[in-house]
């Protein structure tokens, strides 16, 4: 039913388990090669490295094969009157206040327009 809604041609049961058993080793192989290549990333990060160029983006292409490596760039720096952030930086904000109640919408607005 599903083959013919995307008109793919059917397969038998047999044709079907052949496809399928070619289909778990290359996700295993996928996620071995995905798991080394960021281990490899922690590593450095663990090591304390803060020069952008030692870390490394990856990117693998099994059905060709083709992998290849890349330098990652630096997140462009904003400015908001003296603040400086970047697309990576984040607000924490607890929602939870003192009395043990979540913070209303107003709550948010209030702390954010005090603390920011």
């Amino acid at each position: 039913l599903r083959a013919t809604n995307y008109s793919i041609p059917p397969a038998d049961r047999l044709k079907s388990k052949g496809i399928a058993g070619r289909i778990i080793p290359a996700i295993a192989t996928t996620t071995s090669l995905v798991a080394g290549l960021v281990t490899l990333e922690l590593y450095k990060l663990v090591q304390g490295h803060t020069n952008i160029e030692v870390y490394k983006n990856g990117f693998a292409n099994l059905a060709l094969p083709f992998i290849t490596f890349s330098e990652p760039i630096r997140a462009p720096k904003m400015k908001y009157y003296e603040t400086e952030w970047t697309l990576w930086d984040r607000f924490e904000v607890h929602s939870v206040k003192d009395d043990g109640k979540e913070m209303t919408m107003k709550d948010f607005i209030d702390y954010f327009e005090k603390e920011h």
